[in-house]
C-alpha cells in the first residue's frame, strides 16, 4: 500500500512594538482557535514555534496557552521549535547576539516546559551559508527553509520529499525544504485537493516526507481567513480528511522523520529567503520589472520550468534600499559593540538590562518591507527605537556611574559609508548628526521617554505603485486569496497621494527656495531648490569644554540661479550642555556672491506616530489659539516659537527662534502595501522655518534655535 509521511510546522509571531490590540486579535482569531482544535485531534502531530514577544504576551494574558501546550507535550503531540528569542534575522546581527538570542529561547523553553529544542524556525527563512556553524553552537540539529532555496541549486520537485544535510566549517545541519505548493494551498485551497495531492505523492516504499511550515496568522488573522478557516470549517475539514486517510498519510514529527529516514543527500544552499522576499528586496524599478517578468512567464506556462533560474534580490540589500532601515541597523550594531566593550566593567544586572533592550531592537519585522507594512509602520519603528534608546541609556548610566553632569562627543562611521557620523550626548539627550548628508540631524534620543523624536521615513517610489497608477482591479473568486495575491485599496483615489521625496526626511536641512515656491509645491516636492546644501556634505569639527560639547558644521556651497553658481557659506554650531534638557543651534549664512539672496529655510521633521495621535499636538503661542494636530496643514507668519506637546507623558518640546520666521507645517504620508491592500500611512510632520528677505552681497544672516525639553 502506498504511504507518505507528513510533517507540519506552524510559526506564531508578533513584532516588538506592535499594538496590544493586534496581539489580542491574533490570539483570539488565530492562535487560541488553532491550539484548541488540534487538542481534539490527538493523531495530528505538529511542530510549534512561538517568538519571544508572543511568549511574553501570553505569560501576562493567556495562561491557557501554556496549559494546552503542556498537555500536548505530555502526550507527544507537539514538538517545540527554538529560534532567536526576539525573532532577529540571525545573519545580520553580531554572532555573539545571534547566539545569545538562540540560547535565550533554549533557556526559556527549558524553564517553562523542561524541553530544549533541536529544531528551529529561521526568521523569514533568510539563509546564509555560514549559519550551520552558528546554529551548532546553540545545539540546533535542524531547521527548515523554502523549497525555492533547493530549486535554485538544481534540486527537482520530486527530490524535495525529505531532508538534506549541509555544513559550514565542519558543523553539520539538517535542512527540510518547505513545500511551496502546500504553503499556498493550506489553508487557501480546497482541503480535498490538498489531501489528494498528498495521496498522489505517496509511494509503495513510503520513503517520502511532505513538508509544510508557515505562519500561524494565516489561520484566522489574515484578511478573509477567520471566516474561511474557522466559521466555514476549512481546518476542521482538513483534519477530518487527514484522519480518514491515515493509512496513506502518516503524520510524524520532524525529529521522527530524521530518525526514520536517511537524508536525501548533501547540499549547499545560496543566500536566499522565500521566493516573494527575493522580489521585495530588489530596487523598486527592478522589482516592478521582475514582477512583470514573472507574470509573463506564468501567462506563457513557463514559470515552473524557469523558476530555478530566477533569482531576485538579497535580504541584506534592504539596508541599501531603505536608509531608514540601515540607520536603525547600524545604531544597533554600534550599541552592541559598546555593550561588548563594557562587559567585565559593568554589573551583570546592568549588562542584562542593556542586552534585553538590544535584543528586542533586533526584531526583524521593521527592517524590511514587502506585502507587510514593516518599515512603513511608524509604531513598529518606534518599538525598535524605544529599545535602542533604552539600551543606550543603560550603557550611558553604566559608563558614567555616579557622575550626574556630563556631556561627550563621539566621531565614528556608524553606518559604514566611509564618512563619520557624530553623536553629542548627555544624561538626557543623544543627538546623531550626519555631516556627509546636509549636516543633518538624523535622530534625537530623549532618554527619559525612550523616544526618538525624529523617527522619520522619506516618500519613495515602490514597484507596486505602478499597480496603483494603472488602477486597482477588484476580482471575485472562490475561497480566499493568499496574502501575496491580495490587490485592493483601503481608500478611494489613493493615487492622488503618491508623492516622492528627492532627499531624506531628516532635520536641520537647509534650503534656498526659488520664486513661486509655496506650501503646496514644497509638500509635493515640485518646488525649485536653488541651494546645494540639503543632501551635500558639510565639514565637521567637534569640541568639548567645561560647559558641554559642541559640533560645528560648515559648507562652502552655492545658490544656483539660471545655471550660475553664487557662493554661499552655511555654518551651524550645535551646543549640548551637560545634563541640561536643552540644546542650541546657531546658524550663520554668509553671502559671498555679488547678488542678493532672498529665501532661506530650515526643515525639521518629527515622528509623531499618526495624524491624530491622542494627546500629541503643536501650539503656537500668541499666533494660533487652537491645538494643531500632526496631520493638519498650516501656514503661519511672524512666529518665533512652537511647542510640541505629548499630554500622555506630560512632555513639552519648545523650539524658539531668535528671529521671527514664517512657518509651514504638513504631514508626510506614504502609500504602501499591507496585509489588507494599499493604504496611506502617516510617517512624520514636516515643519519648515523660512526667512524671506534680501541678503546683500558680503552680508551675513544669523539665527539661533533653542530646543527645550520639559517633563512634569
Amino acid at each position: 500500500m502506498k504511504k507518505i509521511d507528513l510533517v507540519f510546522g506552524i510559526h506564531l509571531h508578533q513584532p516588538v512594538g506592535n499594538f496590544e490590540s493586534v496581539f489580542r486579535l491574533a490570539a483570539e482569531k488565530s492562535y487560541i482557535p488553532f491550539l484548541k482544535i488540534v487538542k481534539d485531534y490527538p493523531f495530528f502531530k505538529f511542530a510549534l514555534h512561538i517568538s519571544g514577544p508572543l511568549w511574553e504576551y501570553f505569560e501576562k494574558n493567556y495562561g491557557l496557552v501554556f496549559e494546552i501546550i503542556g498537555e500536548l507535550l505530555e502526550r507527544g503531540q507537539v514538538e517545540l521549535w527554538g529560534g532567536g528569542f526576539y525573532e532577529p534575522i540571525l545573519a545580520v546581527v553580531p554572532e555573539r547576539d545571534a547566539l545569545g538570542q538562540l540560547e535565550m529561547m533554549n533557556e526559556y523553553l527549558m524553564k517553562k516546559f523542561g524541553k530544549v529544542p533541536k529544531g528551529m524556525w529561521l526568521a523569514e527563512r533568510v539563509w546564509e551559508p555560514h549559519l550551520p556553524s552558528l546554529l551548532a553552537k546553540a545545539g540546533i540539529v535542524y531547521t527548515i527553509v523554502d523549497d525555492y532555496h533547493f530549486k535554485s541549486v538544481g534540486v527537482s520537485e520530486d527530490s524535495l520529499f525529505g531532508y538534506y544535510i549541509t555544513e559550514h566549517d565542519g558543523s553539520p545541519l539538517i535542512i527540510f525544504p518547505i513545500s511551496q505548493r502546500l504553503r499556498y494551498t493550506i489553508p487557501f485551497g480546497d482541503a480535498q485537493k490538498t489531501i489528494g495531492y498528498l495521496i498522489d505523492s505517496a509511494t509503495e516504499w513510503g520513503e517520502r516526507t511532505a513538508i509544510y511550515a508557515d505562519d500561524g496568522e494565516k489561520f484566522g488573522l489574515w484578511p478573509g481567513t477567520y471566516d474561511w478557516v474557522w466559521k466555514r470549517g476549512w481546518f476542521e475539514n482538513f483534519l477530518n480528511l487527514l484522519s480518514e486517510n491515515l493509512q496513506t498519510i502518516n503524520i510524524i514529527h520532524f525529529s521522527e522523520a530524521i530518525e526514520k529516514h536517511k537524508p536525501i543527500g548533501r547540499i549547499y544552499l545560496p543566500c536566499a529567503s522565500y521566493f516573494e522576499m527575493n522580489e521585495w528586496t530588489l530596487p523598486a524599478q527592478l522589482a516592478d520589472r521582475y514582477r512583470n517578468l514573472l507574470s509573463e512567464l506564468k501567462d506563457e506556462g513557463r514559470f515552473d520550468l524557469l523558476m530555478p533560474f530566477i533569482k531576485g534580490g538579497f535580504w541584506r540589500n534592504f539596508l541599501v534600499k531603505y536608509e531608514e532601515s540601515n540607520r536603525m541597523h547600524k545604531i544597533m550594531l554600534y550599541l552592541s559593540e559598546r555593550l561588548n566593550d563594557l562587559r567585565g566593567s559593568i554589573t551583570k544586572a546592568e549588562e542584562n538590562r542593556a542586552k534585553r533592550a538590544l535584543y528586542r531592537a533586533q526584531c526583524n519585522c521593521v527592517y524590511w518591507h514587502g506585502v507587510f507594512g514593516g518599515l512603513y509602520l511608524p509604531h513598529l519603528r518606534e518599538g525598535v527605537y524605544r529599545n535602542l534608546v533604552e539600551c543606550e541609556d543603560e550603557l550611558d548610566k553604566a559608563t558614567h556611574k555616579r557622575i550626574r553632569e556630563w556631556a561627550e562627543g563621539v566621531e565614528k562611521d556608524i553606518d559604514f559609508d566611509g564618512s563619520p557620523e557624530y553623536i553629542l550626548r548627555n544624561p538626557k539627550i543623544s543627538l546623531y548628526f550626519k555631516p556627509s548628508y546636509g549636516g543633518a540631524l538624523t535622530n534625537i534620543f530623549f532618554k527619559p521617554l525612550q523616544w526618538n523624536i525624529l523617527d522619520t521615513l522619506m516618500r519613495r517610489f515602490e514597484g507596486y505603485h505602478n499597480i496603483v497608477k494603472k488602477g486597482i482591479e477588484k476580482k471575485k473568486g472562490e475561497g480566499v486569496k493568499t496574502i501575496h495575491h491580495i490587490i485592493a485599496s483601503k481608500e478611494e483615489n489613493i493615487v492622488e497621494h503618491l508623492n516622492y521625496d528627492w532627499y531624506q526626511r531628516l532635520s536641520f536641512l537647509d534650503h534656498f527656495l526659488g520664486d513661486g515656491t509655496n506650501l503646496d509645491s514644497f509638500k509635493a516636492t515640485t518646488y525649485i531648490e536653488l541651494g546645494d546644501f540639503v543632501n551635500q556634505p558639510f565639514d565637521a569639527q567637534i569640541r568639548s569644554g567645561e560647559e558641554g560639547v559642541s559640533l560645528e558644521l560648515v559648507r562652502d556651497g552655492g545658490v544656483w540661479i539660471f545655471g550660475k553658481r553664487f557662493p554661499v557659506i552655511v555654518r551651524k554650531v550645535i551646543t549640548l550642555p551637560k545634563s541640561d534638557g536643552t540644546f542650541s543651534v546657531d546658524y550663520e549664512v554668509v553671502n559671498n556672491s555679488n547678488e542678493r539672496i532672498f529665501w532661506f529655510a530650515n526643515e525639521m521633521n518629527f515622528g509623531l506616530m499618526s495624524r491624530d495621535f491622542p494627546g500629541r499636538y503643536f501650539l503656537f503661542p500668541g499666533r494660533v489659539s487652537e491645538k494643531i494636530l500632526p496631520g493638519q496643514i498650516m501656514e503661519i507668519n511672524n512666529i518665533n516659537e512652537l511647542i510640541l506637546v505629548d499630554e500622555n507623558s506630560s512632555f513639552e518640546l519648545k523650539i524658539k527662534s531668535e528671529n521671527e520666521a514664517s512657518l509651514w507645517l504638513f504631514p508626510v504620508e506614504t502609500v504602501s502595501l499591507s496585509e489588507e491592500g494599499f493604504e496611506r500611512v502617516y510617517q512624520e510632520t514636516m515643519v519648515l522655518f523660512h526667512f524671506r528677505f534680501p541678503l546683500e552681497p558680503g552680508a551675513s544672516f544669523k539665527n539661533r534655535y533653542i530646543w527645550e525639553f520639559e517633563m512634569d
